[in-house]
């Protein structure tokens, strides 16, 4: 079957074609000046009457595929494309464009293809479809940087920071409205400089960045004023006033709020100045200065009165209703209060009069659009009717074969070209993932390098003290042996014990600390007795608090109970109270308390030591943060107690801080949960 059309429509090329040729040739002229017509005509009914300037483009795009002229064709599915846009037709907008993308790369034109994957954004921000509105500006962008096409990359970029304001996404859009502003730099395009400034400054308004929104007004300002744009300068003018407001700085925002009233009163633009009044009587209504506010609220309204702009009108009322009201004129607010509801009342209505106005447009453009198609349809197979006729008497067999050939070609060609297309795209984001994953590697791996050299230091250093003052114990030992005194070993076995406790403590803190860096550790969390597990701890401390005569005591109410693993919760408290120890001075005390809450316990240690400066706390708990501090009787330490803590702390979802004040005490609290 497929094979009989083919044959059909050729025996239709030559049987119909081939002797109009030369008359054909001769028309070309005619019909591009009919085009051009109806070109001009579609894109003059583009905001007043749309759907005949759909009719118009369409038709226009009919005739140019009867030419061989792309650019043509380009031009009548951009205006056909706009139509269909203003008609609410969204969808085959984008079907008319995403043609125009198909034709544009097929001529390697990158300016029409930017164009065409820009007009596709923006119909998806019609739609108020950000994702894939973004999807295809971040494509058009692609288009524009692998071109070099400048000022395309920098209204790319707008147009991205614009869809980002729009998601509420402040801080990015300022991203991608300098990297806009760059391009308008480098291009020296003092009027886009101006506004992209302008733009920046709104969105960093909106979080609150007031300094530095000012900082690009007056930039703005400058551009504006070298260009004589006085309608810009103006609106600068309002901005400036505006954010001088938010800052509560009464006297500037007044400064600059009569600048833009002298600049739109040079430009005799009374809209501008209604806008201007209204916003002087709120400023001055906030600040309660009832006078000015009133003066420039009847100022406004008498503009908004002569320019026909109601919601202006509406706010004049209700600011002067507010005004009276404030002032005990009631009867005065309440007649303007009146007005205000009566306006709303109405601009309501008209509202949703537009809005059935709209909807029962897009409905008919809609109906005309089927009925359209319809005829088409219709019209398609009374022509197709009679080419088979005619077709089935003039077929023959060598153009059929000529015919296959060349769709062969061209179907392969396409396939090849998207193929290559597939490849490119996934090349580039190959790429893209590797260089993402050498920066994520390269940082793991000065985190690595870091927490290396932390360990050596700490083994060459801490380890190895405990070890020689072991040795040296041992020589002493034996020449006390030797001279018979053994009643001196009683002292020295105590030291030796402290020696061996820090040095066992070290060990455990070095290999828990591992087995949490290489997931080597699993929490077995179970219902456990808090002061059980406290007791325990403290017991293993007892040697270290007696010879520091440190009163430590214990405030847990017996049955308070926690989900955690037992094991590294004596670790957290052994810890605590052996810091705690270190960095008290004799006759000191310690207090470990907790009161559970509806989810969790809350664990506090608190000591009367030494303290900690303030500049020190906010790293206390990394590896490779506060450089350790010995203890008030020359402890040493290693600061990976406190790391180990952290980490337990959060395998046990808790959470762990540190308050201290210095000279008074230091107070460790964390929290456990209570059931599973």
């Amino acid at each position: 079957m497929l094979l009989l059309k083919f044959t059909f429509l050729l025996a239709l090329l030559f049987s119909e074609n081939y002797p109009q040729k030369e008359e054909q040739f001769g028309q070309h002229d005619d019909l591009r000046k009919n085009i051009e017509i109806l070109l001009s005509k579609a894109e003059q009914n583009l905001k007043t009457c749309t759907d005949s300037s759909f009719i118009f483009a369409n038709e226009a795009t009919k005739l140019s595929n009867q030419l061989n002229d792309t650019l043509l064709l380009l031009r009548c599915l951009r205006v056909e494309g706009k139509a269909k846009k203003g008609l609410y037709q969204y969808n085959d907008a984008i079907r008319i464009y995403e043609n125009a993308v198909i034709l544009s790369a097929s001529i390697k034109d990158s300016s029409l293809l930017w164009g065409f994957k820009n007009d596709i954004g923006q119909v998806y921000y019609s739609k108020e479809d950000y994702v894939n509105a973004l999807k295809f500006h971040v494509e058009a962008l692609q288009v524009a940087e692998k071109h070099s096409l400048k000022e395309n990359i920098a209204e790319s970029n707008r147009n991205i920071a614009f869809i980002l304001k729009s998601q509420q996404n402040f801080r990015e859009a300022i991203i991608y409205l300098e990297k806009s502003l760059s391009v308008w730099r480098d291009l020296k395009n003092s009027l886009n400089i101006t506004k992209t400034l302008i733009n920046i400054a709104g969105n960093l308004a909106m979080i609150g960045e007031h300094d530095k929104s000012l900082e690009h007004l007056f930039q703005g300002e400058k551009y504006a004023t070298e260009i004589k744009d006085t309608n810009l300068l103006s609106d600068i003018m309002i901005s400036i006033a505006n954010v001088y407001s938010f800052k509560s700085e009464i006297q500037k925002s007044e400064v600059f709020y009569l600048k833009g009233v002298k600049l739109k009163k040079a430009l005799n633009d009374k809209k501008g100045l209604t806008t201007i009044y209204n916003n002087m009587s709120v400023f001055y209504l906030k600040n309660s200065n009832f006078k000015k506010g009133e003066e420039y609220a009847k100022l406004a309204l008498e503009y908004a009165k002569e320019t026909n702009l109601q919601n202006i009108q509406m706010a004049s009322y209700k600011s002067l209703s507010f005004l009276y009201s404030k002032q005990k004129k009631f009867e005065i607010a309440y007649t303007f209060q009146n007005r205000f509801i009566k306006l709303n009342d109405s601009l309501f209505t008209i509202q949703k009069s537009e809005q059935l106005t709209k909807i029962k447009a897009k409905y008919e453009a809609e109906k005309k659009e089927q009925q359209i198609k319809i005829l088409e349809s219709e019209n398609q197979l009374k022509e197709i009717e009679i080419r088979h006729r005619k077709l089935e008497r003039n077929s023959f067999a060598g153009g059929v074969v000529i015919f296959i050939l060349l769709s062969i070609l061209i179907l392969r060609a396409y396939r090849e070209k998207r193929r290559i297309n597939i490849l490119l795209h996934n090349k580039n984001a190959l790429i893209e993932q590797q260089k993402l994953d050498l920066s994520n590697n390269n940082q793991e791996l000065n985190r690595v390098n870091s927490t290396k050299d932390r360990l050596f230091s700490i083994i060459a250093h801490d380890l190895r003290s405990p070890m020689s003052s072991m040795e040296g114990l041992s020589g002493i030992i034996r020449q006390l042996i030797s001279a018979g005194k053994t009643e001196k070993l009683d002292a020295i076995a105590l030291h030796i014990d402290q020696t061996v406790n820090r040095l066992n403590s070290l060990l455990d803190n070095l290999l828990n600390w591992s087995l949490s860096q290489i997931n080597g550790l699993h929490v077995n969390a179970e219902v456990i007795y808090l002061k059980n597990v406290v007791l325990y701890s403290v017991d293993i401390q007892k040697l270290a608090l007696n010879a520091k005569k440190i009163t430590l005591n214990i405030d847990i109410d017996d049955e308070i109970k926690v989900y955690a693993d037992q094991n590294m919760l004596r670790t957290v408290i052994r810890n605590l109270i052996s810091n705690s120890i270190k960095f008290t001075p004799s006759n000191g005390f310690i207090t470990i308390s907790a009161f559970p809450d509806e989810k969790c316990v809350y664990v506090s240690v608190k000591d009367s030591g030494i303290g900690i400066a303030p500049e020190k706390l906010a790293t206390i708990f990394e590896i490779n943060g506060t450089k350790i501090s010995a203890g008030t009787d020359g402890e040493k330490g290693t600061g990976l107690g406190l790391t180990l803590c952290r980490d337990f702390i959060t395998l046990n979802n808790g959470e762990i801080s540190m308050k201290s004040e210095i000279g008074k005490n230091t107070e460790v609290c964390f929290s456990l949960p209570i059931l599973e």
